[in-house]
């Protein structure tokens, strides 16, 4: 059988046409008849539905997207977490040396927001990732003119001390 694809035709094989008429004769097969002795779900569709009910139970609780600092004016990291304290220490303490942050040493925590829904969350975060440079520089000089680190007050708000 020959399909289109984006740059032209290619030749199916045999096998992969078996597989998918077959496919599209249990689906029929199952439309007509749900639950009809089967699982509900294909295995993979059933992992799936795990992985999707867990990430929707884990959407609960709240995340932070923050940026990570090199210096005033300089490289910036933009990144999320449900767990601000535990991950700017992870940035500060070069847990993982071949990041960048840990290349580029962004370790000052220069600004910060909390989103109660992570959905939220991520959707911001890709958000300033597509922003032009200068428009993340006015987001943090509007929020920490001196660009001075943050985490030493996250630590002091959350019950904890710097050493």
């Amino acid at each position: 059988m020959i399909s289109a694809g984006t740059a032209g035709f290619f030749i199916m094989p045999a096998a992969a046409l078996d597989t998918d008429l077959r496919r599209y004769d249990e689906k029929k097969e199952r439309d007509r008849h749900p639950g009809a002795g089967q699982d509900p779900l294909p295995r993979s569709d059933y992992l799936q539905t795990i992985v999707f009910s867990f990430t929707l139970n884990s959407m609960k609780s709240g995340g932070y997207v923050y940026i990570m600092a090199s210096a005033p004016m300089g490289t910036i990291y933009i990144g999320s977490t449900s767990n601000l304290v535990g991950r700017v220490w992870e940035h500060k303490n070069r847990k993982y040396p071949n990041s960048f942050t840990a290349k580029y040493h962004c370790d000052k925590l220069v600004y910060y927001e909390y989103y109660r829904n992570l959905t939220d969350m991520v959707s911001r975060e890709r958000q300033l990732k597509n922003w032009h440079r200068n428009w993340k520089m006015r987001i943090i000089i509007q929020q920490n003119p001196d660009w001075i680190d943050l985490y030493p007050k996250i630590l002091e708000a959350n019950g904890y001390s710097e050493n």
